[in-house]
């Protein structure tokens, strides 16, 4: 664990500054070296083993955790996610840090990074996982037992547990091993939740609103896994332009919900109540006189 948590500290930082500088900043050959970047892709590990080993006795690093971690600080894959990233993020959050005086790694810290955060997390979960799983070159860069990673402890530990058949014994260092990543997995996804925004095109405060708030408490205590957040935009063509702006910025809404279906009562006073038909909520009785538009195109 101290090991991939340190090769992940190290590359979020590396992978970082290589991808702002591949996304943003303009430099002669700029292209012509990320390509030149991306081919080391197609090199396969086990070719760089000899090469990377003479590095660790010429630094002293042999048989070190820091020696292990060395060949990972720069991941050509997280650089590329990275990138492609920063590149989906509007420039106008950087052209406004820049305008208040915020240095280059204030920008990347405080603006780009906070934004990035799903992209950073993919890498996240790419990059434990890998690093849990390494055999080969932890192998060859240590050889006392206090330095070696789970994987080769456990090759090592089956290797001198098979002489006496010792299947238990071998199962449960095997669990051992495997948990931390399988609970991690279990729970995340157990406890996950499906975050949803909705923008409506009437005022904050009123009883159309109040109605469509107890609507979508109802909807939210019926359904655990997903939560819905009501963004009451105000007029048609404040909703239009918000949702606009919403989707230049990389975070677009849910649904738009554009229209309302009315509803006849005993009394003839007409109610308007509106439809959330994109999550499966009808209401009974209600005769649909307009559509609603979601994201999606027209229903």
């Amino acid at each position: 664990m101290l090991l991939c948590s340190g090769i992940l500290a190290v590359q979020c930082v590396t992978i970082s500054l290589a991808s702002y500088a591949f996304a943003r900043m303009r430099f002669p050959g700029r292209d012509l070296l990320f390509h030149a970047f991306l081919l080391q892709l197609m090199l396969v590990p086990p070719m760089l083993i000899v090469p990377n080993l003479t590095t660790l006795v010429a630094l002293h690093l042999y048989d070190t955790l820091p020696g292990v971690m060395a060949p990972y600080c720069v991941s050509v894959f997280g650089v590329f996610l990275m990138r492609q990233t920063f590149r989906t993020i509007p420039a106008a959050y950087e052209e406004a840090a820049l305008i208040d005086g915020a240095s280059r790694l204030q920008i990347i810290a405080r603006v780009l990074l906070p934004l990035a955060r799903p992209g950073l997390v993919a890498f996240a979960i790419v990059s434990v996982t890998a690093h849990w799983n390494e055999f080969l070159w932890p192998l060859m860069a240590t050889s006392s037992p206090s330095t070696q990673v789970l994987a080769v402890g456990l090759a090592s530990f089956t290797a001198g547990a098979q002489a006496g058949s010792e299947w238990g014994i071998i199962a449960a260092g095997t669990f051992l091993v495997a948990a931390p990543l399988a609970f991690t997995l279990i729970f995340g996804t157990a406890n996950a939740q499906t975050e949803l925004e909705l923008f409506f095109p009437v005022p904050v405060q009123g009883k159309l609103a109040n109605e469509m708030q107890r609507l979508i408490e109802e909807f939210d205590a019926s359904h655990p896994a997903i939560h819905i957040t009501a963004v009451y935009t105000g007029s048609y063509d404040d909703t239009n332009l918000k949702t606009r702006a919403a989707i230049q910025a990389g975070k677009p809404p849910g649904a738009v919900i554009m229209s309302a279906n009315f509803v006849h009562t005993r009394s003839t006073t007409m109610r308007s109540h509106w439809m959330i038909s994109s999550l499966g909520v009808p209401r009974r009785g209600a005769r649909r006189r307009r559509n609603i538009w979601t994201g999606s195109g027209p229903r």
